[in-house]
């Protein structure tokens, strides 16, 4: 905190060129065990199962998101969480994991309706980041970061979409792109329904894709944010 005019304001006043298009950004602060998840936007997110804080090899403050805490837990917004209308959208986050193969980790999904599969995610599988939408016929953009992130290392992953069909995927602030997909791509159909720490799918009752670590610093845009590699934030991300 400091003092402006005898006003006291937070340090998150720092500048952010897309704060009127934040949708949520969460910090993941709190007590070791504790299951209040403050998001700046006011979005009121509630566990499923037994995502937990933790101070357990925090990466950002003092503590993270364990969402391995018991099985399938992820963490949701009480209401939808909207980042459809002109197309572009962000999610950034920062992933640690004691492992990296063999694994496919959801830190960020959305659905259509609650417990349908999800239609975009923000995964690693084996190791790589893979942004993935689900159109018409499970056809959509499926992309890989070509670079592998390290195991017990702070990792700083984003995805975006940034103009009528360009999709990005950035590893520690360095950017793979492309312009190809077959099918229908996520862009402004406003599905909504939001989870951090798993995807929730529930055909034939099945549901799995755990993230195997701890996720720290989510922050959703409705909006594009890079147009090229980048340096990351170290600290928290700022609204």
């Amino acid at each position: 905190m400091f003092i402006l005019s005898g006003v006291h304001c937070p340090l998150s006043i720092r500048s952010d060129l897309y704060g009127g298009d934040v949708k949520a950004l969460l910090h993941f602060e709190g007590a070791n065990g504790g299951t209040n998840f403050d998001d700046e936007l006011g979005n009121v997110w509630t566990r499923r199962n037994s995502a937990v804080l933790t101070t357990a090899n925090a990466m950002v403050g003092n503590t993270s998101l364990n969402c391995l805490n018991g099985i399938r837990s992820s963490i949701t917004p009480g209401g939808l969480l909207d980042i459809s209308g002109n197309g572009n959208y962000c999610i950034e986050v920062k992933f640690r994991a004691p492992v990296m193969a063999g694994l496919n980790q959801v830190l960020v999904c959305f659905n259509r309706t609650a417990f349908e599969s999800p239609i975009l995610r923000v995964q690693v599988a084996s190791g790589q980041v893979n942004f993935q939408t689900i159109g018409v016929g499970d056809a959509g953009v499926n992309i890989y970061h070509p670079t592998s992130i390290l195991a017990n290392t702070v990792n700083t992953l984003c995805i975006q979409r940034r103009g009528a069909d360009i999709y990005d995927v950035f590893v520690n602030g360095v950017i793979f792109s492309t312009s190809s997909y077959v099918g229908t791509n996520y862009s402004n159909s406003s599905h909504t329904h939001c989870y951090i720490g798993t995807d929730v799918f529930t055909w034939n009752g099945y549901q799995s894709n755990q993230a195997q670590g701890l996720v720290d610093e989510v922050r959703i845009t409705k909006n594009f944010r890079y147009s090229a590699s980048y340096t990351p934030e170290t600290g928290p991300f700022v609204l």
